[in-house]
């Protein structure tokens, strides 16, 4: 049995080998670009590292979605809203996206869109759309954050050495201060 020969120069073959690895590279940023369009793959390119290993440019950052259209009756909610003397329009929008999704549920059978003003807001319990919402769009209008935190807001007082204290609604909170 004879030994195996190179026929190639090496230089010609690490060359092919490096071609090789950036056609897969850049197969796996064209699939993942496949499977999610509108996702900005400036990340994907750095992390199978086509720009140190293979030279490519990042892809440019795709546009922004357009703004989809409101469909059906449209219930305003905002951060200053009221849920008990409200109505849900643009001037005296509700407080809470629970009571905007029960206005529109009452006000139309075959959906419409809950929209939520700029800010956060502070959820007491879960937003649950059922089978009866299959055509609710709840949709925020900007700089929106819906939250399951507390907003605690307490007013701090000196409570003795490196010691402060806050009132809350179910107690005191106390804390050692970090100086």
């Amino acid at each position: 049995m004879c030994p195996m020969r190179w026929l190639f120069p090496l230089a010609l073959v690490v060359a092919v080998r490096r071609a090789t690895e950036c056609e897969f590279r850049r197969l796996a940023l064209a699939y993942a670009a496949e499977l999610q369009p509108w996702r900005d793959l400036t990340a994907v390119h750095a992390a199978l590292r086509l720009g140190a290993a293979c030279g490519d440019k990042a892809p440019p950052a795709p546009p922004p979605p357009p703004p989809s259209p409101l469909q059906g009756p449209v219930v305003h909610v905002g951060v200053r809203g009221d849920d008990l003397r409200g109505d849900g329009s643009p001037d005296r929008p509700f407080a809470t996206p629970h009571r905007g999704r029960d206005a529109l549920r009452a006000l139309s059978a075959t959906g419409g869109t809950v929209l939520l003003g700029n800010g956060t807001f502070f959820l007491a319990r879960p937003l649950i759309l059922g089978p009866d919402d299959s055509h609710v769009t709840v949709q925020g209008s900007g700089a929106t954050v819906l939250s399951g935190g507390l907003d605690l807001r307490p007013r701090w007082r000196g409570a003795g050495v490196s010691l402060a204290e806050a009132a809350l609604r179910s107690g005191a909170l106390e804390f050692l201060s970090p100086c």
